[in-house]
């Protein structure tokens, strides 16, 4: 993570101008969960071998006891399918790990990219779909109030400051209020 990504994730948030300390802290923290995400990627990879070795090893087994009885064939094949059960376990949390890194990658670490994923390790698109819809509504809050306080001008949004009269102005006002009435002078004064 840049800090370029860092300020972008905190503008996406409601932060405007971030410290220095708050995108430190960011940034470690990315590090840190994304250094977490590959050490246990790491992990996995070795028990996923491992237990790869040990499923061709009961395959051999399976193979030299294949005249055996039908009772020792039936306990070979249910090892077998525990370590193929173990094994798509594992690819299981592979493909969640690398998710992780992705989503760390990108600043979504922690609680909210624990709830993207269902039991077997698939995405949890609704999740996603809501964290998504929920970070566009506080982008658009965001811009709303910085809209308001732009426009919280007694001149209103964008229109020029009201100006004092000059001294023909008042005088002219006050000749149309005498001549016309002292209603269409408050009118034209209205307008200015």
């Amino acid at each position: 993570m840049t800090r370029d990504d860092a300020k972008a994730f905190y503008a996406a948030n409601g932060v405007e101008n971030p410290t220095k300390e708050q995108i430190d802290s960011l940034m470690n923290t990315v590090g840190s969960e994304l250094n977490k995400a590959k050490e246990s990627a790491l992990k996995t990879k070795e028990i996923v071998n491992a237990l790869t070795e040990e499923n061709a090893k009961m395959k051999a087994e399976l193979e030299a006891t294949k005249n055996a009885s039908l009772t020792d064939a039936e306990k070979v094949q249910k090892e077998i399918d525990d370590l193929k059960k173990a094994v798509a376990e594992k690819e299981a949390i592979i493909k969640k790990s690398h998710i992780d890194s992705e989503l760390a990658r990108v600043g979504i670490t922690g609680d909210y990219a624990s709830k993207f994923f269902k039991e077997d390790g698939n995405i949890d698109f609704d999740n996603l779909a809501s964290y998504v819809a929920n970070a566009r509504d506080e982008a658009a809050k965001a811009k709303e109030i910085e809209i308001a306080n732009a426009s919280g001008k007694p001149e209103g949004n964008g229109a020029p400051p009201a100006k004092e009269l000059t001294n023909q102005e008042k005088v002219a006002n006050g000749y149309l209020a005498r001549r016309v009435g002292a209603d269409v002078g408050k009118q034209l004064a209205n307008f200015r």
